[in-house]
């Protein structure tokens, strides 16, 4: 074990934090574990996406611990999910701090071959990477979103000089690293304008690790009444709230359930507690493997966001490819195109709630043969576009390209 090569990974979320970004990372770590190599995880105390530590982590400053067989060393934070710059900006100096405190020195002692920083968040990633560059350690950086700019987007961050200051971070951050990951084409295009001379880099997407059963996928639902199924973080950019409460999905024939965590969560449980009749059922997370027989019996799965963001490619998108589902996008961006090129579902900008309730009547009035075929079609789709398997071997090639130097 000692002579395995060590692959050390900084990110702010892992489990039992729930969302795409702690569940990609998570995959990632299994895959270099499964690979043969030694995998240290360092992240934050888990608080996301509620901003409160977890109950198990309260009042602890460090802790070493095994998720999963992956070994995690966990940092304490001030965490926030307010919409204050000024909270938000603590708790990320906190982060950091502890970092550099309890984690750096530690993991720059273990002598990894590689050091794998994700990004966001922008000023830890730009941390991480500066102080192992500095001391000439290999580093991959993966980029899931784009800021300042996808900040900007949603409308939390005005152009000003703290927005100049961390788009001169960013371009460092990307110059710094030995290579670099994306989740999105988008992503990778946005890089590469920034520097021609971008370092290696591929496109990284945050595929499900489930394998899928065609027939069971389709058997189950025959019959069934039908449903949406939205899973994932209940935040101002996925604009729940706002979409169930233009959605009657009752008088549509159709109930949405709704399994997540985050800001919006108590206002959405209030609005469907007062309006029973609207189809609307707000349940708890949920795992990635129980998530999985959820689809089992979904008709669809939703996928909103209040507005395009450059570069955001949300990873709902691809678990309803895995489970053989069609999607009701209403993002823009990389997603829309992926949606229309592959035809992986409906399609609508984002807040035209006419046109999401038009697309609804016309899911619901598939019938069983027509929906079966469907994902039968968007089974094979990802089995032959999106292929976990094939990406995976990419991305060791590139790790390996990258220790080798």
């Amino acid at each position: 074990m000692a002579n395995k090569p060590l692959i050390a990974i900084f990110c702010s979320s892992f489990p039992p934090e729930g969302g795409g970004a702690s569940n990609r990372i998570y995959n990632l770590a299994v895959l270099l574990r499964d690979s043969g190599y030694r995998v240290q995880v360092v992240a934050a105390m888990p608080n996301y996406p509620t901003g409160k530590i977890f109950p198990s982590y309260k009042g602890k400053i460090i802790l070493d611990e095994t998720v999963g067989d992956i070994l995690v060393r966990r940092v304490w934070i001030s965490p926030s999910n307010s919409a204050s710059a000024l909270a938000r900006g603590w708790s990320m100096a906190s982060f950091i701090l502890s970092l550099r405190t309890l984690a750096f020195g530690h993991i720059l002692k273990a002598k990894p071959a590689l050091v794998i920083v994700s990004s966001p968040p922008l000023p830890m990633a730009a941390a991480a990477i500066h102080f192992f560059k500095k001391r000439r350690s290999k580093v991959l950086l993966n980029v899931s979103d784009i800021w300042p700019l996808s900040a900007h987007a949603l409308g939390a961050l005005k152009p000003s000089l703290l927005y100049r200051h961390l788009e001169k971070m960013a371009t460092g951050m990307y110059r710094s690293a030995d290579a670099i990951t994306t989740q999105s084409s988008e992503t990778l295009e946005h890089i590469k304008a920034l520097l021609p001379s971008l370092p290696e880099a591929m496109v990284y997407r945050n595929l499900p690790r489930q394998s899928v059963h065609v027939e069971a996928q389709i058997n189950h639902v025959t019959g069934r009444v039908k449903r949406i199924i939205y899973p994932g973080v209940l935040g101002h950019a996925q604009g729940l709230l706002s979409l169930c409460q233009a959605i009657d999905f009752g008088s549509l024939g159709i109930c949405l359930e709704i399994y997540g965590a985050g800001a919006e969560r108590e206002s959405i449980q209030s609005f469907a507690a007062a309006n029973p009749h609207r189809g609307i059922f707000l349940l708890d997370p949920v795992s990635p493997e129980v998530l999985s027989e959820k689809l089992s019996v979904a008709t669809a799965v939703l996928v909103p966001l209040i507005a395009p963001i450059n570069g955001a490619l949300p990873s709902k998108l691809f678990t309803a490819m895995y489970a053989g589902r069609p999607v009701l996008y209403s993002g823009g961006g990389e997603g829309e195109q992926l949606v229309l090129e592959h035809g992986l579902g409906f399609v609508a900008a984002p807040g035209d709630y006419n046109t999401i309730s038009g697309n609804i009547r016309n899911l619901v009035a598939m019938d069983d043969e027509a929906l079966g075929a469907w994902r039968k079609r968007i089974l094979a789709i990802a089995s032959l576009h999106f292929n976990k398997e094939i990406q995976d071997q990419q991305l060791l090639s590139l790790l390996s390209n990258i220790m080798a130097r």
